[in-house]
């Protein structure tokens, strides 16, 4: 899979937040924009992992992934244990052409 194209959100993460944030009742904006910085920083250090790691590569200024990318991750919600998660996100959701295949 090759990004070699414009994004199709805004420019700025905050602009795309904006347009959600329209829909959360003013109780629950302070506590989404929390999740929403938490859930920037974790997704910027997964990137950085899969760029390590070889999964995702830059190659003559056009960024490579595999056709789908694999998130595990623990979580816990109040009053539960641990309990391990998996996420498949297809990259064609993040922005990436379906054109060259894994």
């Amino acid at each position: 899979m090759a990004l070699d194209r414009e994004p199709v959100h805004t420019r700025w993460p905050s602009q795309d937040f904006e347009l959600l944030l329209d829909e959360i009742p003013e109780a629950m904006k302070a506590k989404a924009l929390e999740w929403y910085e938490r859930g920037i920083k974790r997704g910027l250090a997964r990137a950085t992992d899969l760029m390590g790691s070889g999964k995702i590569t830059v190659k003559d200024g056009v960024v490579y992934a595999p056709s789908e990318i694999q998130v595990n991750v623990r979580t816990k919600f109040r009053g539960e244990e641990w309990e391990s998660r998996e996420f498949i996100v297809d990259t064609t959701d993040i922005g990436f052409d379906n054109a060259s295949g894994d």
